[in-house]
Order: C-alpha cells, then structure tokens, then sequence
C-alpha cells in the first residue's frame, strides 16, 4: 500500500513536470515559427530583388550595347571599321533579344525595329564591301570584312555563300559560251535560231565565239584568283581578342581548303560543260572547236599556266607529289583529250584533201598540148603554206604531244606531194637544153619551184625541236630537178674553158668569149626557169648547186691557166685579164648571190689574180709572196693543189725547177691536165708528183718560195 502511495506521488511529479515542458515547448515553438516565417518572407523578397537586378542588368546592358551600335553605325557611309565596331555591339544585342526575359519590357521592344533594319544593313554593307574588296584583291579590306563577319558568328557561311557565288558566276560564263543561240540571228519564231548560211557569217560567228572563249577564260581565272586571295586572307587572318584563325572555323577537319574546294568543283563544272558539247550531235560549237583546236587548246594551256602559284597543294590528285601546275595541265589535257582524238583523226584528211585539189590542175605537156598546165606560183605558195599553217598551228600550242602527231601527218601529206611531182616530171631527150624558151623546162622548172617552196617553208622553216622526215625526200627530188641543168651547164661551159689550150683561143681570148656568152645565157635560162629565186640565201639547195658548179668551173679554170703556154711577161698579163674576165663572167651570171664573197672557191680565183699579178706585173718580196699564198690556200685541200700547180707552171728564174709535173710524168701538156682533172677529187696522186719535182731542188738552192710549197705539200700529203 505504501509502495501504490509513492507511486501516486511520482506519477503525478512526472504529469507536472511534462505539463511545465509542454509549456515550454509551446512557448518555443511559437517563438521560433515566427522567425521562420520572417527568414521566408525576407527571402521571397530577395529572390525577387535578384531577378529585378537581373533583369536590369539585362537592361542596361542592352542599353549600352544599343548606345555603342548607334555610335559606331548610321546612315552616312560606312567604312570597315566603323562596321567592325558595330559587328559586337549588334550580335550581343541580336542575342539579348533572342531572351524571353527581355519580352514585353517597353524600353526594349520600342528598339526591335531599329536593332533589324541596322543588322539588315549592316550585312549587306559588309557583304558589300567584301565583295568590292574580292574584286579588288585587296587583302587588308577583305580581312576587315571578314572580321565584322566573324564578330557576328557568321564567317562560314559567308564564304561559303561567296564560293558558292562564284561557281554559278563560272558556270553561267561557261553555258553563255558554248550557247550558240549568243552567236546566231533568231527568227521570227520564238526558241528557234538561224545558223549561218555562208562562209562570210561562219567566219563572223567563229571570231565571236573565239574571242567570247578567251574572256570566259580570263573572267574565270579571275573569279578563281578572287577565291585565292579569300583563302590566303583566311589563312593569315586570327581575332585579334580570341587569337582564333579564321580557317579553322571555316575549315574543318579534313574538309579541304576554300580554294581547293573551289577549284575541285570548277573542274568538274568546265569538264561537265565541255563534255555536253562534244556529244552533242550536229553542233557548230563543236565544229568550231575542232576546227580551231590548236587555237583552243593554245588558249586552255596559258589559260592553266596563268595559275602557277594561285593553286592549292593538292588539285586533282592528293596523294600526287607533282607540281600542282603541272597536275592542273594534266587535268586540261585529259578534259579536251576527245577533242583532241576527233582533231588529229581528221587532220591527215583535212591536209590532203586540199593538197589534192591543187595537185589535180597540174598537166604535163603532151603532143596535142605542148604547154601543159604547170603548178602556178600560187598554188606551190597555197601548198606550202598549208603544211606550214598546219605545223604552226599545233607548234605555238607548246604542246610536244599534238605536235609530234602533226609532223606525221605533215610527213605523210610531204611524201604525197614528192610522189605526184615525181610523176609528172618531164623525161624527153634534150629536155634541158639551155634555151629560155623550151616548154618542157619550164613545166619542170614550177615543179621545182614547189619543191623547193615546201623545202624553204616547210622543212628549212620549222627545223627545231622536232625534224621533218620527209626533209631528206624532198632536198634529193629538188637536186633531182636541177641536176641536168647544171650538168648542161658545167658541159658546155667547160668545153668553152678547155679552149684555152689552143694558143690562137688563148692569145685572142675567144674561148673567154664563149664563156661569157654562155655564162650570159645560162642566167637568161635560169631567170626563166627560176625567176623567183631573185636572191638566193645561203644553205638553200639552189645556193648549193651554184657553189658547186661555180667551183668545178673554178678550179677548171685554174687547172688550165697553170699549163697554159706563156712566152713572156706580156703573155702573163694576158692571162691575168682573163682571169679578170673570168672573175666577172663568174660574178655576173650568179645575179644577186649576196654570200659569193663568202664562197672559198670564189677567193681563191681572187687570190689567183693576185698572184699572177705578183708574178707578171709588181716585183713582190719573198716573205710577202708567201703571205699571199698562204692567203689563197686558207688550208683547203684542191685550192692547194691548183695554187701549186700555178706557181710550178708560173714560175720566176730563181724557183730553178729542173721539171715541170708534166716533164716529170713524161707526159704531153693535155694529158697532165687530164690526169689533174681525173684525181680532182682525191689528189693525192697529184701532190706526189708535185713533191718529186720539189725534191728535184738542191737543198741549197730552195728559196722561201718553194720552201712554203713544199711544206704545204708535205702537211696534204700527211
């Protein structure tokens, strides 16, 4: 009972003690939520404090950046930097309304019109500028053009955009050339057009499309050269606060370069364009370009050697280690490479089509018709100018390949003609007697002029880097030709000469006579037959077979002088008139040969004037004789022999020759001047001779005179 008691007790000590903590609970609960309550509201009232200051940071910062864009931009003209400062200004702004916190705010959305009419024009002044600045290749202005792009975020597309531009700018110059609609009249009908119906309007609509051809090309290469001074820019160009090139945003990754992107679609474009035109069936353009092909590909070849320099790395082939320039001649070649086939397939065609035309009007003479119908001066002009317009069309392309397969069908056209000419030759006895008159030589004489034309053209003309064969064909058909003439005419002058052994001939002079008289009528012959050769130049076939004959006839004439009689100095005389006669004859009938002062044969019949004179008329020193036979000689070998054989013959008391060749040989005058003509050619028998009479000399007894002929005979005969 006592325990219950004290438990009563407790319990109600407990009750009061949890009621007085209720209370205090209470009264700290009470206390506590209403400061809760405080911190809540007070914190409501920040968060909303934080958003206004926010949204008037916003504010002001919009403000500021229209105050800065309405200070850097207006309507009075704007120059580069005046767009670069308000490039930033409007991108934050553009940005900042971009914000849906900004909507509705009075202050902002009075400015909305304003802030997109500025960036509407302020783009396009930029655009605008860059594009003046592109044309002009000014790198200064396009980088600061690019930089109000960049600012605004927009660089890539703007290049691309300008690339863009220029590959419809290249393909619209493209299409507008290779539209024959640009070169023809249109008729009444609409979508119709008139071609040209004569040769004057083709040739009119040809020199259109070739003069429209070469400005495409040079507005393409500068629509190209404006993409290169782009990439250059873009290459060199970083922003000046963020140092960020301008490439790498442009460019990403692997993609390649603006200008090699450029140039990868231009070819495909031109090849694309120009491959429409060669399949088209029927098409003038395509005629006109086979025709002119040459002209063309001349045109295509500067057009891709003007981009040395103004090309990317790599062009057609990345992995390639060539020079790109070379890789861009490579691309041409394999884009006009069918053009090209269809040209040469038609060349040899072209060629001898024409030249058959020409050959078909020559007729030799017959019975019923004596003249015939020669090849007119004209027609062997219009030949050779056609193979020699051929060979420079394709050689002033520079291009080895077209060329090499122009020599062939050159060649071939060559061998045509050599073979038709040859054919119609006139073989009849007597055909070239000298008389200016005689049909038969004047035939043969147009068909040499022919030859010798395509020869001069032709074969002289366009020696270089690559050799005509059919040159050699054509020099033996021209000698071939004029073989006979000069054979009559070293035959009957010749014969003229060897009158000089009879003694009344020789002290009358009458065999001279002859000879002039022939001389006189062999240059009427050769203006007859060969009037257009008024000035023959040095290496010609004609200049050759004049040299030659003027020196058989030379050394002839020297031959029989040296075993000529002469009695006395008055008879030396004589004969040094004859060879002053025989100068002249020689010099006239060769009319208007500018180079035979050049001929050595020439010299030496003036070198022999001035030894006989020497000889006969002027007491001359030792030393300076030897002088002047050393002159004469000039080291050639038949000069040699005929100046000794005039100094044995021609000699001075004091020379004591114990034997004259003649003597020595036990043979008559005549027949020692036949044995000289019979080793003209090889005259080591003659010089062997010489040296015995030479040796005859007693060593003491040799003056300097004959000392110099021995040694000249020694150093021949060695």
């Amino acid at each position: 009972m006592v325990n219950i008691s004290n438990f009563d007790e407790e319990l109600s000590s407990v009750r009061q003690g949890v009621q007085s903590l209720q209370t205090s609970v209470n009264r700290l609960q009470s206390s506590i939520g209403s400061s809760y309550n405080n911190i809540k509201g007070r914190l409501r009232q920040l968060s909303n404090m934080w958003e206004a200051t926010e949204m008037l940071r916003k504010v002001d910062r919009f403000l500021k950046s229209l105050s800065k864009l309405k200070a850097a931009y207006s309507d009075h003209t704007l120059t580069a930097l005046d767009l670069n400062k308000a490039a930033l200004p409007l991108f934050e702004l553009e940005e900042m309304l971009r914000d849906q916190d900004l909507q509705g705010i009075d202050v902002v959305q009075s400015e909305v019109a304003f802030i997109k009419k500025t960036g509407s024009g302020l783009r396009s002044a930029s655009k605008q500028q860059l594009t003046q600045a592109i044309q002009t290749r000014n790198q200064s202005q396009i980088g600061s053009s690019l930089q109000v792009f960049f600012n605004l975020e927009s660089l890539q597309q703007v290049v691309h955009q300008i690339v863009e531009q220029n590959i419809h700018k290249s393909q619209q110059l493209m299409h507008k050339t290779f539209d024959l609609k640009n070169y023809t009249k249109k008729h009444a009908t609409p979508g119709t057009i008139s071609r040209p119906s004569n040769s004057t309007d083709q040739s009119a609509v040809k020199s259109q499309f070739l003069t429209s051809f070469n400005t495409m090309l040079e507005e393409l290469h500068d629509l190209h050269v404006q993409i290169h001074q782009l990439d250059q820019v873009l290459v060199k160009k970083k922003d000046p606060l963020t140092l960020v090139g301008f490439e790498s945003v442009v460019r990403k990754g692997d993609e390649p370069s603006v200008l090699g992107s450029y140039w990868i679609r231009f070819n495909k474009s031109f090849t694309k364009e120009l491959q429409s035109v060669l399949r088209a069936p029927n098409s003038m353009i395509k005629n006109m370009l086979l025709e002119e092909y040459p002209y063309i590909l001349k045109m295509l070849n500067e057009f891709v050697s003007q981009f040395k320099g103004l090309l990317p790395a790599a062009t057609l082939d990345a992995s390639a280690s060539a020079d790109p320039t070379e890789q861009a001649l490579e691309w041409m070649r394999l884009t006009v490479s069918d053009l090209e086939r269809e040209y040469l397939s038609g060349s040899y065609s072209r060629l001898s089509n024409r030249i058959q035309i020409i050959l078909s009007k020559i007729q030799p003479p017959t019975s019923s018709n004596t003249d015939g119908s020669g090849i007119t001066h004209q027609d062997a002009k219009l030949l050779s100018n056609i193979l020699s317009q051929e060979l420079n069309n394709s050689r002033n392309t520079d291009d080895d390949r077209l060329h090499a397969h122009t020599l062939r069908n050159v060649n071939k056209c060559i061998d045509l003609i050599c073979a038709d000419v040859e054919n119609k030759i006139v073989r009849v006895p007597n055909q070239y007697r000298l008389e200016p008159n005689y049909n038969h030589n004047i035939f043969n004489a147009g068909l040499y002029y022919a030859i010798n034309k395509i020869y001069d053209v032709v074969c002289v003309g366009h020696s270089g880097q690559h050799s005509l064969q059919s040159t050699k064909g054509v020099q033996q058909l021209a000698r071939f030709l004029l073989q006979p003439f000069f054979e009559a005419l070293q035959q009957t002058s010749g014969a003229c000469l060897n009158r000089m052994f009879d003694p009344q001939a020789l002290h009358d002079g009458s065999y001279l006579t002859d000879f002039e008289s022939q001389l006189k009528n062999s240059k009427r012959i050769l203006t007859v037959l060969f009037q257009q050769l008024k000035s023959v130049r040095s290496g010609t076939i004609i200049s050759e077979a004049l040299q030659d004959s003027a020196r058989n006839l030379i050394h002839l004439f020297v031959r029989n002088i040296s075993t000529s009689t002469v009695v006395n100095d008055d008879d030396g005389m004589l004969l040094i008139d004859h060879v002053a006669r025989f100068e002249r004859a020689l010099s006239d009938s060769l009319w208007d040969v500018d180079q035979i002062d050049d001929w050595t044969s020439y010299k030496m019949i003036k070198g022999v004037k001035k030894l006989l004179y020497a000889r006969y008329a002027v007491g001359m020193e030792s030393s300076q004789q030897n002088q002047l036979i050393q002159d004469v000689v000039k080291g050639d070998l038949l000069n040699t022999v005929s100046v000794v054989n005039l100094i044995m013959y021609h000699r001075d008391a004091s020379d004591h020759l114990t034997k004259l060749p003649h003597e020595m040989m036990g043979v008559s005058v005549q027949e020692y001047n036949k044995f000289l003509q019979d080793n003209h050619s090889s005259p080591k028998p003659i010089y062997k001779i010489q040296e015995r009479c030479v040796n005859e000399i007693d060593e003491e007894k040799l003056n300097e005179k004959m000392k110099l002929v021995r040694d000249l005979i020694t150093s021949n005969l060695a």
